[in-house]
């Protein structure tokens, strides 16, 4: 956000006016009272960040016990495509184990292709979307049992060996 703008005026929704309006509200009460909206029911919210400033936030809410949501996941426009996403979920995992977590869910839109292939790359499964889940714009539910993601480090290392194997058949 610009030095002097308004923080009010920092979520904008566009579609149906009424549900747009809920779902504005939803989302200006996380980040304008984050202390109220996530910290104290038991959620965390983490940065990534570097000796130049942040690179990247993610929120996790506390739903339940043991079920925790990956929420408002962002990395700067100027940074992504170069892992940095990918290194803040596996953070954000890791977290929510810590946590208590034994489940964690995401709410999102498949118009956002790369972040839903990185969310099923790391043991993501798309599951039925909740009638309560307040967020008018998403399309897609996803969840991680936690202790069934996949090791990002393996993963890498199976694209590689299969990688070499394609090339030998050649």
């Amino acid at each position: 956000m610009q030095e002097g703008a308004d923080a009010e005026d920092a979520v904008v929704v566009f579609g149906d006016q009424d549900r747009a309006a809920r779902t504005k509200d939803r989302v200006r009460r996380l980040i304008l009272h984050p202390e109220d909206t996530i910290l104290r029911p038991g959620g965390a919210i983490l940065v990534a960040e570097d000796d130049h400033g942040v690179l990247g936030v993610c929120a996790l809410l506390h739903h339940a016990p043991g079920c925790y949501e990956v929420s408002k996941m962002a990395v700067r426009k100027d940074l992504r495509g170069r892992g940095i996403g990918r290194q803040l979920l596996v953070v954000v995992i890791s977290h929510a184990r810590k946590m208590g977590a034994k489940q964690l869910r995401i709410l999102s839109n498949t118009v956002l292709a790369p972040a839903i292939h990185l969310y099923r790359q790391l043991g993501f499964v798309e599951v039925p979307i909740p009638a309560d889940q307040g967020y008018e714009r998403a399309n897609i539910a996803l969840e991680l049992a936690l202790g069934q993601e996949a090791d990002p480090g393996r993963v890498g290392r199976r694209r590689k060996a299969f990688a070499a194997k394609r090339r030998e058949r050649s």
